[in-house]
């Protein structure tokens, strides 16, 4: 074989990696052209052997090879091509892993929290083709949740499907509370509506509350008694947890139901004590001294609560009475704070939950 074939498939395999083969190959060469330059060079940077040494010994060349070869293993396995393919694809899944194992949890505390929201549809009206209602949502969960959304369909008078969509209300609820959202705009209606039909179908939680499993069931049951009911369940709960916020808060709104109003307001500004933040904590102080004929002191605790809370319209609408009340001498009257306000957990006899049908006035 010639020099060129032999210096061409040495380039071939140095190309390659292939060393062994290659320092072969520029071996050949030098058995046949002992002054090849490339054949020189290649082999003194791979044997570390003087170029002299090598033209002298052309025929037999020595050659530290093996330890060649040990230097270029002794790098990390794992710095091999093939090798770091499978660790990345190995990371990545196990990555996935654990993020499926988190959404999974995630997924399941929803959906428990999901059987203790009820959406209730009041007073639904159509103007010019155009529906209303107003949508009251009850979170007996011992945590916040918001994004509440529900789909609903409008039927016609022989049952036909006249409009179908989803309706997200963005606003929190809180823990064990209740929310009413007046006028909520659905689709446009073509033709006479005659029925609606709602379902719950998606939410998101608030943060996770520091309550103990065993309280928190009993938070739930509570949460769906009367007040006259729950007060002594409520008073159990803080006993066994003094420091969960939400109790305080429905035992606070259940006395005060029960028109205990100074038990009540002590409930609530233990609340306030506890978490100032609370903007739920300062709206049912507000709403106790509202009552209770304090309107100064109504329109402070409210306008804490509407900082805390601004885009809560039912805080919106007890301070906006409260500050009318705080800005005269006007007595109280009945319905002063209706349901929208003070976020009864009782349903108004005309509401109608989710998952059942309810005729469209006109």
């Amino acid at each position: 074989m010639s020099v060129d074939k032999h210096l061409a498939s040495a380039r071939k395999y140095y190309s390659q990696s292939r060393l062994a083969d290659a320092i072969y190959e520029y071996r050949r060469v030098l058995d046949l052209d002992p002054n090849n330059q490339e054949a020189l060079d290649v082999l003194q940077s791979l044997t570390d052997d003087p170029a002299e040494e090598l033209a002298g010994q052309s025929g037999k060349i020595k050659t530290n090879f093996l330890a060649h070869q040990a230097q270029e293993h002794s790098g990390s396995i794992w710095k091999k091509p093939p090798l770091m393919v499978l660790l990345s694809v190995l990371v990545a899944g196990a990555i996935y892993g654990i993020y499926q194992l988190v959404v999974s949890i995630m997924n399941h505390d929803k959906e428990v929290a999901m059987r203790y929201v009820e959406v209730h549809l009041q007073r639904p009206v159509q103007k010019d083709g155009q529906a209303y209602l107003s949508v009251e949502i009850v979170n007996l969960n011992p945590q916040a949740i918001k994004d509440t959304k529900f789909k609903y369909q409008i039927s016609g008078m022989d049952g036909s499907t006249l409009a179908s969509d989803t309706v997200t209300i963005s606003t929190a609820i809180p823990a064990g509370d209740t929310r009413t959202f007046a006028e909520v705009k659905l689709a446009k209606v073509a033709g006479q509506a005659s029925r609606m039909h709602a379902d719950l179908v998606d939410l998101q939680l608030g943060p996770k509350p520091a309550i103990l499993p065993e309280n928190a069931n009993k938070f739930i049951e509570a949460a769906a008694m009367k007040p006259v009911d729950a007060i002594n369940e409520f008073t159990q709960i803080v006993k066994a947890q003094p420091d969960f916020v939400p109790a305080y808060v429905r035992l606070g709104q259940s006395l005060l139901s029960n028109n205990d109003l100074d038990l009540s307001i002590k409930a609530f500004e233990k609340a306030v004590k506890l978490d100032p933040e609370d903007a739920n904590a300062h709206y049912h102080l507000g709403v106790a001294y509202f009552y209770k004929a304090d309107f100064a002191a109504a329109k402070k605790a409210l306008e804490e609560a509407s900082r805390l809370a601004s885009d809560d319209p039912v805080i919106s609408a007890a301070l906006k009475q409260a500050s009318v009340k705080a800005g005269g001498k006007d007595k109280i009257k009945a319905g002063d704070l209706d349901q929208t306000t003070t976020g009864a957990t009782e349903a108004a006899p005309e509401s109608e939950p989710a998952g059942d049908s309810q005729p469209v006035e006109k």
